[in-house]
């Protein structure tokens, strides 16, 4: 691909979307493993045998349809809304408001306390509650510093002190869990 090499591209795909599978296609072992700093799904070299083939895109479908099915539901002034666990990239609370930030830039403001949510999504490995009114999206974090974590949409979550060892830790074990 002229321009960009297959792992910028990879890389450009993680920061628009958690539930992707990338699959690496190639004739060049020498680069199977800096596919792992993109979270590469499977590196498959060529000549491609079918049946691995096949195996691989199966396991990638069977993934991808268990993760898009996780969601909560969220009580709102208007009703009741479902968010999509995989498109949910950080929530907040203000002043006894919930705002649940998505992929998608539509924000939910939601009655509900930030513990009602957090009783369902601290259960699933990609969220951690690194401040008190805080709870993240492993897959949408851009970068950690000691301001926090900043997230694919740019926006700074802070990391509470008491909190700031466990939250990197858990950020590193799901990142090296990701590349399994």
């Amino acid at each position: 691909m002229p321009g960009i090499t297959s792992i910028e591209l990879a890389a450009d795909i993680i920061n628009q979307d958690s539930i992707r599978k990338i699959i690496f296609l190639t004739s060049s072992p020498e680069f199977a493993v800096e596919s792992y700093s993109v979270s590469a799904f499977d590196y498959i070299l060529k000549p491609i045998k079918k049946n691995k083939l096949s195996f691989v895109l199966g396991k990638a479908i069977n993934d991808i349809y268990s993760e898009t099915k996780k969601y909560i539901i969220v009580k709102t002034q208007m009703g009741l809304f479902k968010i999509f666990m995989h498109e949910l990239i950080y929530i907040d609370i203000i002043k006894r408001t919930t705002f649940f930030h998505q992929t998608n830039g539509v924000v939910i403001e939601s009655i509900a306390t930030l513990s009602k949510a957090e009783v369902v999504l601290l259960k699933d490995k990609r969220f951690i509650k690194p401040h008190r009114s805080y709870i993240v999206n492993l897959d949408y974090i851009k970068n950690l510093s000691q301001n926090g974590f900043t997230m694919t949409n740019n926006h700074l979550i802070p990391i509470s002190r008491n909190a700031f060892k466990e939250a990197k830790q858990a950020y590193i074990n799901y990142s090296f869990q990701q590349e399994d």
